[in-house]
């Protein structure tokens, strides 16, 4: 998967911009404000229908314009593929290759990416559900029917929630649903996640020097029991919450040394690169089950990494081979790495340098 060409409309201060990226490391530097993590933004949009940037989600359209728009055309293998995208005041309209795409996980199917930002390393620091989506991006890539367990899932967990805050009424038919999707739910992740943990300790040991880490996985209840076994033994406990207190919907995943949380031994430097590693063994893993090349978004690489560290990732990126978009203010191209595309971003407008 690579994005052979991409085009942007009224998103944030960008007017208008149009460049054809290089198939692997792509440099897109300039000064801050300048616009390039809005590129990185519009990539990210287009696989996913939704920012990933935390402020201003709802300024993504440029000041005095009703909607944007995104355009790609991608290359997967030998098939080339459109992709197109409007947002306006809260509606989003996606089309691949000119058939209207009803769900945002047919945009991540269509274009697999993941994005690394300086703020990646609160999924060491923050809830369960950060570190649950993670895992879940990369269950829904290498197991084509995990969608729709997780969706018969969610739709039964939110049903029985209802259920439990209606005191006296209860109705513990949702349970039996909720058990087979939760137990599949839980099948699918457990797989992926000893790959996932094997490939991750591989990485932090090559790409960090960082040895006895230890990826510790919590399914959301007690080992002892199984699912159907705990939901009945908790119930009048959910009755009394209003809320299904365990389940897949609990899972959790730690990442620890000396059964310690790592950020307890990590520099942030450090957290940085594991997050790093995390996210490019997710990439390895998808490759290597379904054949995805997921693409990756990187912004503000050199932020807390020191030279060292940036050429040892940016070495394991070339040999990776995945179409790769890296932010930065300067130019850090030339010498020991050398980036087939390096463009410079100011005021909203890109050019070849």
């Amino acid at each position: 998967m690579a994005i052979q060409q991409i085009r942007i409309n009224n998103l944030r201060l960008i007017e208008e911009l149009e460049f054809e990226p290089a198939a692997g490391l792509n440099l897109i530097w300039g000064a801050n404000g300048s616009g390039k993590t809005s590129i990185l933004e519009a990539l990210y949009l287009l696989g996913r229908g939704r920012s990933f940037r935390k402020a201003e989600r709802d300024q993504l359209v440029r000041t005095g314009e009703q909607s944007l728009s995104l355009f790609a055309r991608t290359r997967n293998g030998s098939s080339t593929h459109t992709l197109g995208l409007i947002k306006a005041k809260g509606v989003t309209q996606a089309k691949l290759d000119g058939r209207k795409v009803t769900r945002m996980s047919d945009l991540a199917r269509a274009v697999p990416l993941t994005v690394i930002t300086p703020n990646s390393h609160e999924i060491l620091e923050r809830g369960p559900q950060y570190r649950r989506r993670f895992l879940d991006w990369g269950v829904f890539h290498v197991e084509p029917e995990f969608r729709y367990t997780f969706e018969r899932f969610a739709r039964c967990l939110k049903q029985r929630n209802a259920s439990l805050r209606v005191k006296g009424t209860f109705d513990a038919s949702w349970d039996h649903e909720l058990i087979e999707t939760g137990n599949s739910v839980n099948a699918f992740r457990e797989r992926y996640y000893e790959r996932l943990s094997h490939k991750i300790e591989q990485l932090a040991s090559e790409l960090l020097d960082l040895r006895g880490l230890n990826i510790v996985w919590n399914r959301g209840w007690s080992e002892k029991s199984d699912l159907g076994q705990c939901l009945e033994e908790m119930r009048q406990g959910d009755i009394i919450a209003g809320y299904t207190r365990y389940g897949p919907h609990r899972a959790d995943l730690s990442l620890q040394i000396k059964k310690q949380k790592v950020e307890k031994y990590a520099s942030r430097g450090q957290q940085k690169m594991l997050v790093a590693a995390m996210h490019l063994a997710q990439v390895e893993i998808a490759k290597e089950i379904a054949g995805a090349d997921a693409i990756i978004l990187i912004d503000d690489l050199p932020s807390e990494l020191d030279t060292k560290n940036r050429h040892k990732l940016l070495d394991y990126l070339k040999t990776m081979g995945n179409q790769t978009f890296i932010t930065g203010v300067d130019n850090i191209s030339g010498g020991q790495i050398e980036f087939p595309g390096v463009f410079h971003v100011e005021q909203g407008s890109i050019s070849t340098r």
